[in-house]
Formats: structure tokens, C-alpha cells, sequence
């Protein structure tokens, strides 16, 4: 599983074709699964798209909220 979400100026691979005016692409499983302006649109489709692989997807990351462990988010106080 490979989900990223990119921002202009994209950094894909070179035999990945990018030819977008949209400030982000979500990349899923090999293949660019949107294209859009709205970081909260792009935050969504990932969302989206690690619940299909994960069950304890948290979304956006919130400062607070949730820390980072090993490049994964997890609320505070969650078991690690």
C-alpha cells in the first residue's frame, strides 16, 4: 500500500506522468486518485483511502490531540 498526498511542485517518479494544474494530487495504490485545489478535499480522499487498509484511521493531525510514533498518528493516551 502506497497512499501519499502531494503538493505542487509534485515529486512523483519519473515514469508517472503529472500534467495538473491542481495544487494536490492523493496518490493511492500506484495511481493518482484525485486531483484538486483544497488541501480539505485531498485530506478526505486520504482519509478515505487508509480506511481501506486500516482500522484505527485518525485523519487530519491535530496538535493536542495526537502524536506522531514511528511516522504513524495516534491520539494521546492511545497504546502504542
Amino acid at each position: 500500500m502506497d497512499i501519499k498526498i502531494y503538493f505542487k511542485p509534485y515529486h512523483f517518479d519519473e515514469n508517472v506522468p503529472i500534467n495538473t494544474s491542481k495544487d494536490y494530487v492523493v496518490w493511492a495504490d500506484g495511481a493518482i486518485v484525485l486531483k484538486t485545489n483544497n488541501l480539505q478535499t485531498a485530506e478526505k480522499e486520504y482519509t478515505k483511502q487508509c480506511k481501506k487498509y486500516y482500522d484505527d484511521v485518525h485523519g487530519e493531525y491535530v496538535v493536542g490531540k495526537h502524536i506522531i510514533h514511528g511516522g504513524v498518528i495516534k491520539t494521546l493516551g492511545e497504546e502504542i
